[in-house]
């Protein structure tokens, strides 16, 4: 089955598109890499390849893309589209997936196939998350405070907390904690795995938020690229 990277919506909406987008060759210049989604529903990119925009629009890893052309791994571009609305992260993955579909003429499917990965469940002794209270704008941010990585979550679902441990790992993260709350928490552990700079982030999961990841191997999704052509000029 082909489809035209709206996997993120339910099959009974129309796709979500963005108000305005503008896609253009990076300047040869720019080192700098970025990709990130912004309040008001903003996505500003910079030095991006379509690989890359593949794997943050599906929230997967590199190694479950295949297929397309040699240029989709090399070709960086400068991305900057915005809506009129204020989506939650779920449409915004979708918008996101919309446009890479319309300019980019994409096309993919998703084909089942097994693998290493973990799963997020709650520990024996319960969850230990702060249920978040207000207006405070939903976010996930990830950063390093050495010897610590901090994950720290506003407002989020426990689905931005799986998609930070996700990065960090490098692997396919399954969440089955069963939670379905927005949450404030912080997460910090040792950079390095150094046990004497802090604790395993396996720990710090455990002991911080009441979570446990265990190893395994199940069915995950691959995407596999059907078709791509080079956008045309803005």
């Amino acid at each position: 089955m082909l489809i035209g990277c709206t996997a993120a919506l339910p099959q009974d909406q129309p796709p979500a598109r963005f108000d305005a987008a503008s896609i253009r060759l990076t300047d040869p210049d720019v080192h700098e890499m970025q990709l990130r989604f912004q309040p008001g529903g903003r996505l500003t990119a910079t030095n991006v390849t379509l690989r890359d925009c593949l794997r943050r629009s599906f929230a997967i890893e590199n190694d479950q893309i295949s297929g397309g052309p040699d240029w989709m791994n090399d070709i960086r571009w400068s991305i900057f589209a915005e809506s009129d609305s204020n989506p939650d992260q779920a449409r915004m993955l979708s918008m996101f997936q919309q446009l890479l579909a319309d300019r980019f003429q994409l096309k993919v499917h998703l084909e089942p196939r097994k693998a290493d990965l973990y799963t997020l469940v709650v520990g024996k002794k319960g969850a230990k998350l702060a249920t978040s209270e207000g207006e405070r704008e939903r976010g996930l941010r990830v950063y390093s405070k050495p010897p610590l990585t901090l994950i720290e979550g506003h407002r989020a679902p426990i689905g931005y907390l799986v998609n930070g441990l996700r990065i960090l790992l490098r692997t396919p993260v399954v969440d089955q904690t069963g939670l379905t709350g927005e949450y404030d928490f912080k997460l910090e552990f040792a950079k390095d795995g150094d046990p004497d700079s802090g604790p395993s982030m396996l720990s710090a999961l455990q002991d911080q938020l009441g979570l446990k990841l265990e190893h395994t191997r199940g069915p995950i999704q691959f995407l596999i690229v059907d078709r791509a052509e080079k956008p045309s000029a803005n």
